[in-house]
Parts: structure tokens; C-alpha cells; sequence
């Protein structure tokens, strides 16, 4: 893939049902925002679903389906389920796991309960 960027950035949110900025801003023009890492605690009492989904705006994605339809990932959780992309912790940014568009947002949103997101990312070319 050839992309490599050591200034990584975290970010910390809990996600619900009402589509959620990460208050990172739009990804700026001629870069995208490679995501190597994603952390999931669900703190919902069953079975939730994450979206993390490309935007046009801060919280565009208003239902379930314009979220399924823009996300970028999707991950199924268990009632209290943690979970870990790379399972064995941050990743190597050599390796990320998608990348958003230059002047789009990172958003996220479930479809039944609160989760808490730790999501690793850095701003690079291609």
C-alpha cells in the first residue's frame, strides 16, 4: 500500500443512535485520514451495531440506512462486548484499515445503544 505516517492522533467518544462527529474536521484537501486502529466498548445491554461512516457534513447520516450505506466499517457487537481491530492493539500505520476522502468527515453512529470508540488515525497522502 506504500502509505506511512508516524504522527498519529487518538480520538475518545461515546457513540449512541444520534449520528456522532469525532470533532476531527474535514479531512483537508489533497490528504485522507487513514484509520489503523478502532477499540469498541459496548455498553449497551445486547446486540449493537457501529458504523463508522464517511460524510459530507459533521452528522449528515440521519437513519440506520444512510449510515449502512456510507460506512466505511461495520462492526457487530455483543451485549458488553469489547472489541479490538487489529486484535493485538494499535496497528502499524503501514498498514491501515480504510481511509476517508479529502474534504469528508468521520462520523458514527449505532443502531441501538451507547458504545465507547477509541479510534487511532493519521492525515497523509497516498
Amino acid at each position: 500500500m506504500g502509505v506511512k505516517n508516524y504522527d498519529l492522533k487518538t480520538v475518545t467518544k461515546v457513540i449512541s443512535t444520534v449520528n456522532t462527529g469525532l470533532s476531527l474536521g474535514a479531512v483537508p484537501t489533497g490528504m485522507k485520514r487513514w484509520v489503523t486502529f478502532v477499540r469498541v466498548d459496548n455498553v449497551y445491554g445486547g446486540e449493537n451495531k457501529l458504523f463508522l461512516i464517511s460524510n459530507t457534513t459533521e452528522t449528515a447520516a440521519s437513519t440506520i440506512t444512510l449510515a449502512s450505506a456510507r460506512a466505511k466499517d461495520r462492526i457487530t457487537l455483543q451485549a458488553k462486548e469489547h472489541f479490538a481491530n487489529p486484535p493485538q492493539g494499535p496497528a502499524s500505520p503501514d498498514f491501515p484499515l480504510f481511509f476517508i476522502a479529502a474534504a469528508k468527515y468521520l462520523t458514527a453512529k449505532t443502531n441501538r445503544g451507547s458504545v465507547n470508540l477509541f479510534l487511532q488515525y493519521f492525515d497523509g497522502g497516498d
